[in-house]
């Protein structure tokens, strides 16, 4: 569908994206993330086709692409289906499949209502009801579950799991959670280069250790706290359970220091990195560029 070949992007000769090699297959589930300033948006109004290229090579074969917009880009005097009309420019959905999209993504209630006269929440569904109302080839979307609740988040994480099963999609997200509980590939992107290009599964196949989780039957004091981590260093203290790689510190030192606190212990299990384990790893610069590229 889309391939970027050393593709860079620059403004007042400031590149916001160098060399970015990239392949959009048709049916993936691709998530963007990246701190604030990282070139997420950049990539996304590359592939959008609102900017250019500076050099490269960019390849797209995709005849629709729906677009989430941000809850500021609708109209707020007209009513979230007018916005619909207004985005689409035709009736591209059926009224049953409107009905069915509204209702399962919670906006029916207030379709035709002004959207300034909608909450943050609400806007934010009616933008994903406008996206996905474009019935596109390639879905677009800018963090999908910002402003809102955890049952209206959840709503629409499953929504976008049983949407995106026969669809290709790209997401940008700071929840990490989201990305991994709807894509399959992603991509790190730093001051505008890719630091990882690949699967979820490869990502956690290669970088995510195992490591060992102690859980306690009550919470861990301060003093505790302070102890423990002056007798251990490479070691997470959490609210009422500690974390720690049995590679990098003796399981032995561990056990001592836990009976000399009297700290009960309620549960000992070992667990892998999860996605954002493994992003905040490359921020600290524990992972390589060259290892995480595929």
């Amino acid at each position: 569908m889309i391939e970027a070949i050393s593709v860079n992007k620059s403004i007042k000769d400031k590149y916001l994206l160098k060399n970015i090699n990239l392949e959009i297959r048709k049916g993936d589930k691709l998530g963007i993330i990246g701190p604030v300033g990282s070139g997420k948006t950049t990539l996304l109004r590359v592939i959008l086709g609102i900017y250019k290229i500076s050099n490269g090579t960019l390849k797209k074969n995709v005849k629709h692409i729906g677009f989430m917009p941000s809850s500021k880009g609708l109209y707020e005097e007209l009513s979230v289906k007018e916005n619909i009309e207004a985005y689409t420019g035709v009736k591209i959905l059926k009224e049953k499949e409107l009905i069915y999209f509204s209702k399962r993504i919670g906006v029916f209630d207030y379709i035709d209502k002004k959207v300034s006269k909608l909450s943050s929440g609400m806007k934010q569904k009616a933008a994903l009801l406008i996206a996905v109302s474009m019935n596109p080839d390639l879905l677009v979307l800018d963090e999908p579950t910002a402003n809102l609740d955890i049952e209206t988040r959840i709503n629409i994480l499953n929504f976008l799991k049983e949407y995106s099963k026969d669809k290709t999609i790209v997401i940008t997200s700071h929840n990490l959670n989201d990305i991994e509980e709807i894509c399959d590939k992603v991509i790190f992107i730093k001051d505008g280069e890719l630091q990882i290009n690949n699967s979820i599964k490869e990502i956690k196949n290669k970088f995510s250790d195992e490591r060992v989780k102690i859980i306690f039957t009550e919470n861990i004091s301060v003093e505790k706290s302070k102890f423990i981590k002056d007798k251990i260093n490479e070691i997470v203290i959490e609210k009422n359970y500690i974390l720690f790689d049995e590679e990098k510190v003796d399981m032995y030192l561990i056990l001592d220091v836990i009976k000399a606190m009297d700290l009960i212990i309620f549960e000992i299990r070992r667990e892998s990195k999860n996605l954002q384990d493994i992003y905040l790893d490359i921020r600290k610069g524990e992972v390589r560029d060259e290892e995480a590229i595929e």
